[in-house]
């Protein structure tokens, strides 16, 4: 059995931390950063294994140990992998309103028009690409995308007690609002307002 986080030397959880890319996650949390504890690096990578644990279906007994979890029907049986439901529930879309708080790009363009490109998934069995609009109205994202997007960070400059100016990424990029979504009605109405913008 891998060694848990709590049992880890400090070299070994900055390792962690490094590779996991989790250095903004530490610096929110840390009293001090210049002297980070075990303890805050162990919360760290809890969390970041409980997020991941979500977004791969993965379930845990006591001796957090992975407890594969199947679904199954009314009837009894599954004709779905563990896998392949894991990946629909990913791909399932959920209807949100997005903000992007990343104020360093222009904004004199038409945001109706504009789209932002997440890549999520697994890069090395081929990645997805959702591809979301900056407009600030209600939209249906990808449920893997929305978990992509809510892990970036943008950089804030910060004074530090002796007035030194510091740059941390800290700072969500994008605020997200899960709403309700369209009736029937509204997405028929939506699919024929789309249909007649074909040229």
């Amino acid at each position: 059995m891998a060694k848990s986080y709590e049992e880890m030397t400090k070299v070994e959880l900055q390792e962690c931390i490094k590779a996991f890319r989790l250095n903004a996650e530490v610096a929110e949390i840390a009293k001090d950063t210049k002297k980070v504890t075990n303890a805050e690096y162990v919360t760290v990578l809890n969390k970041f294994k409980d997020s991941q644990d979500e977004a791969h279906g993965v379930t845990r007994d006591e001796n957090d140990n992975i407890v594969e979890k199947v679904t199954v029907s009314k009837t009894g049986s599954s004709n779905k992998s563990r896998e392949q439901l894991i990946t629909g529930d990913l791909e399932r879309k959920i209807p949100v309103i997005i903000q992007d708080y990343d104020i360093s790009q222009s904004t004199d363009e038409d945001l109706e028009n504009q789209l932002i490109p997440i890549g999520w998934g697994n890069m090395l069995t081929g990645g997805r690409t959702s591809y979301i609009a900056k407009h600030g109205e209600m939209q249906y994202v990808q449920r893997g995308a929305l978990l992509a997007m809510e892990a970036i960070r943008i950089p804030t400059n910060a004074k530090d007690a002796n007035g030194k100016e510091s740059t941390k990424r800290t700072k969500k990029r994008f605020g997200i609002t899960e709403v309700q979504g369209w009736t029937q009605a509204e997405l028929e109405a939506h699919a024929k307002e789309q249909s007649l913008k074909k040229i």
